[in-house]
């Protein structure tokens, strides 16, 4: 081979190499144009997601708003009973979760205190809820203790007013150094709009899990 054949050979391969090298250049530019696009496509995907369920929670309580004043019975009572689940879960887990859960007489004793946000007057006084003196004795030489384990609702009726519903609640408790057991019991609760407390809580049944 010539020395000028040689030559021509390096700088074809020379030319080769730097389209080469050209080209992966063009391919990673394009792939990483590709991946901001695509982040920034996801981004947008997310943001509309985001303000789609802004907009959609916004439209249907305008909704149960309207409704719960609306002339038509059917529209109204809807409102109110979807209104009303809502509301008695949400105030009635709080009330639940602290009068029954305790680990001494101090904490026993502290319910009402906690509760009396959320409490009528007459019901904070009631001593088959909140116990007495004698109870709170008692707690404190038994070791007895308490976990709120879960409580379901059904709405009995409902008003501009007024909510009225059946409880179930399930809870665990333990004497000291013995097991635990689960109890179950079942109120008649009744929730003052007004005053945005709970004001009647009646037991109606009380029963051991087996």
């Amino acid at each position: 081979m010539t020395e000028h054949t040689k030559n021509v050979l390096l700088t074809l391969s020379i030319i080769l190499l730097v389209i080469a090298s050209g080209a992966w250049i063009g391919v990673k530019v394009d792939s990483a144009r590709w991946a901001v696009k695509s982040i920034n496509m996801s981004k947008q995907a997310n943001k509309a997601q985001s303000n789609y369920q802004k907009k959609f929670n916004h439209l249907q309580y305008e909704v149960n708003q309207d409704n719960s004043h609306s002339k038509d019975p059917v529209l109204k009572s809807m409102s109110l009973q979807n209104g009303s689940e809502s509301l008695i879960k949400s105030v009635g887990n709080r009330f639940f979760n602290i009068l029954y859960t305790w680990d001494n007489a101090n904490q026993y004793a502290a319910r009402k205190q906690k509760l009396s946000s959320i409490t009528g007057d007459k019901l904070l006084k009631d001593k088959n809820v909140f116990g007495n003196k004698s109870a709170v004795d008692m707690v404190k030489a038994t070791g007895l203790s308490s976990n709120f384990d879960s409580a379901h609702y059904w709405i009995e009726s409902a008003d501009d007013h007024n909510i009225n519903a059946l409880v179930t609640v399930k809870y665990d408790s333990a004497y000291s150094g013995s097991p635990s057991g689960t109890g179950i019991r079942t109120y008649e609760l009744t929730y003052d709009k007004g005053q945005q407390k709970i004001t009647k809580l009646s037991l109606i049944q009380n029963s051991v899990e087996q």
